[in-house]
């Protein structure tokens, strides 16, 4: 026996409900005064027929349309949000609808577009159901006419599941000499089931004998090249329900003997749009003695000098007038007449994008991986946290890997900066109140592999003063972190094993007390043990922690007074060891560089790029800096200045 849907059948019997009490009026006249022809206004003034439409059924990922099929007379304003639509109107006419409203009423939060504010239809695409058979998102239609009589009705959305494709990453592509073992690591996730299968397979180049091709990491021995040959190799991986995905890596093998040059800027592939450019690197020789180092930008062969540790510079070289692209060449070469080179291949128009992957909303941290040439980036957008990495040869962005929507260790806090651990392949980011916690907060750590989330210390694991609006982070060894606690005027060493927690600096700190900490710099490569804050201020002051007595706080930058005006707050903090120098966004000045033996204040970025985070890579020299919106991730020569646009996910 088929049931009946009793909202439905009240919907079929609206009209004719009405229709009776036309009748019925019109019999008795009105009511109330006899006979003379009723009462008009009692026909006039009746609540609008709502009809939501019939109810849906589509799979995940798939198209939802939504049409009221009326219009909202003489619209006023409309307002769309992740809950629904209300759009507003008026009219004298007392039927005219002037008010409709769409509101979800049950199901999670969705990207809600609309086609057109005066005809109140909407559409969105079908969520996943996170691994259950079937997912039911409901919408209540509310009509208002002018004569403010409303009625509702309600439309159900029954998203059925498909099975998600799983993850297959395959890595970054490398590069390595002739003999060299390689490894291959896999990395595969799957939202609604688990992965089965794992398998390597060799694509091109000369043959090699994979180990373990069936497992999520391989390796190979590189075969003896006399020149630089290209190896591909496809990553797939099938999940429990029979879902492949696949992922490419390549890796170029190069001679043993030759020359290695590093060019650390500019990358390998990215914007550039000034007519003069910095270059940089470092080159080495396995067997011989490098006898010469050229570079060519376009204009034809320059010597560059050589360090003697192998580091070589050159400063304003001239680029190609009116090309859209440039190729850069720089060529070592030794004694015996071996040559080696690296490459970069810079685009000059900022219409274009740079890099492939998925975009970015808010940049909350960001935080570089010397050792694969990687930059993290936390993101987050209204109504999720997304932790992604950018190839900085290329500007490739990866998948997510770890969603804070999933069923993982997840938080509610306003997300704040990352550091990323090297030692332990993990990352590090502060979690800061909101207005479900607004007196607590809390430290996660991310792994880079899985995108597994846990909690290293909060209120409730570990010991010590509580939490209240952490924020700056800056790793001092493998197993401690500083934090910077903004609501409490204190930086705290967190002990990542226990959770426990201990107080080094607060407001009592002599000779100058801490105040509003917000951001944390440090060397990764200094053992002098400086700690270098900023706070949350209008005005710019850096302040220097000496971690050996951390009772005594130093002011080493004043913005205010070194300025004419304020140089704003400071969104970014870093620190270079080697040079003794600090770099730091502002709102008002830009990125700006600043030398503590010389006290030389230097603007390396103006402020028309209006940067969200900063992180310094101390191996390369190299600066990154992001924005949000339009997003674009830049590397930024730290000496002179000079920027390139490695990620740029959309054009304008």
């Amino acid at each position: 026996m088929e049931l009946v849907n009793v909202r439905k059948l009240r919907r079929m019997l609206k009209p004719l409900e009405i229709l009776l009490s036309i009748v019925l009026l019109s019999a008795c006249g009105g009511g109330g005064g006899g006979g003379g022809g009723g009462n008009p206004s009692a026909i006039t003034d009746k609540p609008p027929i709502v009809n939501a439409g019939a109810d849906i059924v589509v799979n995940m990922f798939e198209r939802v349309d939504l049409d009221p099929k009326v219009l909202v007379a003489n619209g006023t304003s409309a307002q769309l949000t992740s809950q629904g639509l209300e759009l507003k109107g008026s009219a004298d006419n007392k039927e005219a609808i002037v008010k409709l409203v769409w509101t979800k009423i049950e199901g999670p939060d969705l990207a809600i577009s609309s086609s057109g504010f005066n005809d109140g239809k909407l559409y969105f695409t079908a969520p996943s159901t996170k691994g259950a058979n079937s997912l039911k998102i409901s919408f209540r239609l509310t009509l208002t006419n002018a004569a403010g009589l409303s009625a509702d009705d309600i439309v159900d959305i029954y998203v059925g599941r498909v099975n998600e494709a799983p993850l297959a990453n395959a890595g970054d592509d490398n590069i390595a000499l002739g003999g060299d073992t390689i490894r291959l690591r896999g990395r595969t996730s799957d939202a609604d089931g688990s992965v089965v299968k794992f398998q390597w397979t060799q694509v091109s180049g000369p043959s090699v004998v994979l180990n373990d091709p069936s497992a999520l990491e391989s390796s190979f021995v590189a075969p003896i090249v006399y020149e630089e040959t290209l190896l591909e190799f496809e990553f797939t991986v099938e999940d429990n329900e029979g879902k492949v995905s696949k992922d490419k890596v390549s890796v170029n093998v190069y001679p043993r003997d030759v020359p290695q040059v590093q060019l650390y800027f500019p990358p390998a592939k990215g914007i550039y749009t000034d007519g003069t450019i910095s270059l940089f690197g470092k080159v080495s020789s396995p067997s011989s003695t490098i006898t010469s180092l050229t570079v060519d930008a376009g204009n034809g062969p320059l010597t560059a000098p050589l360090s003697s540790d192998g580091s070589w510079r050159l400063d304003n070289v001239s680029l190609p007038v009116g090309a859209n692209n440039i190729s850069i060449v720089v060529a070592a070469t030794d004694l015996e007449g071996r040559k080696g080179t690296a490459r970069s291949q810079l685009q000059t128009s900022t219409n274009l994008s740079a890099g492939t992957g998925q975009g970015w909303n808010e940049v909350v941290g960001i935080d570089v991986d010397p050792s694969l040439n990687k930059l993290w980036m936390v993101t987050h957008d209204n109504t999720n946290v997304k932790l992604l990495s950018i190839n900085l040869d290329n500007g490739d962005r990866s998948p997510t890997i770890s969603d804070f929507s999933d069923a993982q260790e997840a938080t509610t806090r306003a997300p704040g900066p990352i550091i990323f651990d090297g030692y332990h392949n993990r990352i590090y980011m502060s979690a800061g109140d909101s207005k479900d916690f607004p007196t607590s907060g809390q430290i996660l750590l991310i792994d880079t592999v899985s995108g597994y989330r846990s909690v290293v210390a909060d209120n409730a694991r570990g010991v010590g003063p509580a939490f209240a609006l952490p924020w700056g982070l800056a790793l001092g060894n493998y197993e401690t972190l500083y934090v910077a606690d903004n609501k409490t005027d204190s930086i705290l060493a967190v002990d990542l094993i226990t959770g426990d927690r201990v107080t080094i600096a607060d407001a009592s700190t002599l000779d100058q007390g801490i105040d509003a900490p917000a951001l944390l710099a440090n060397s990764r490569f200094d053992d002098s043990k400086r700690l270098f804050m900023a706070p949350y201020a209008n005005l710019a002051y850096l302040f220097e922690l000496d971690l050996h007595t951390p009772t005594t706080s130093s002011l080493v930058f004043n913005g205010a007074q070194a300025d004419t005006q304020a140089m704003g707050e400071v969104k970014g903090l870093a620190f270079n060891s080697s040079a003794n120098t600090l770099y730091f966004n502002t709102f008002f000045e830009g990125l700006v560089s600043f030398n503590m033996s010389t006290n030389e204040k230097k603007q390396l970025v103006g402020p028309e790029v209006k940067s969200d985070a900063l992180t310094f890579d101390e191996t390369r020299g190299v600066l990154y800096m992001v924005k949000g919106f339009p997003a674009a991730l830049y590397a930024v020569d730290s000496v002179s200045g000079s920027k390139v646009i490695i990620s740029k996910p959309n054009t304008n």
